[in-house]
């Protein structure tokens, strides 16, 4: 009987939060009272840079969601792998926005 085949390890790629600054609070949306979370699709290659950054989910805010897209353009991640070789994947990156004292 054949052995099965392997299942390869995936490692999913993953933002480096403490090492990425967080996205600057636009000052219109703190006036306003403006909260939510912005959703962005970020495609990773393999040394970990933000190949391409998309709105998934907005926050119902354009400059909350402009100020997250902004951002994360610019993180770092960890590379993602296969089998323990990196590799380019997508990942989806929740980013909050909330005001001190109204959570």
């Amino acid at each position: 009987m054949p052995a099965a085949p392997a299942v390869p390890v995936v490692v999913e790629a993953r933002p480096l939060y403490r090492d990425n600054p967080p996205p600057p609070y636009p000052r219109v949306a703190r006036k306003r009272g403006q909260q939510g979370t912005v959703v962005l699709r970020v495609e990773v290659d393999e040394s970990g840079a933000a190949r391409s950054v998309v709105l998934q989910n907005s926050s119902g805010f354009d400059s909350l969601d402009q100020a997250a897209l902004k951002a994360v353009a610019g993180w770092r991640f960890e590379a993602g792998s296969r089998d323990g070789v990196a590799t380019a994947m997508e990942v989806l990156v929740p980013v909050r926005f909330v005001l001190e004292g109204k959570r």
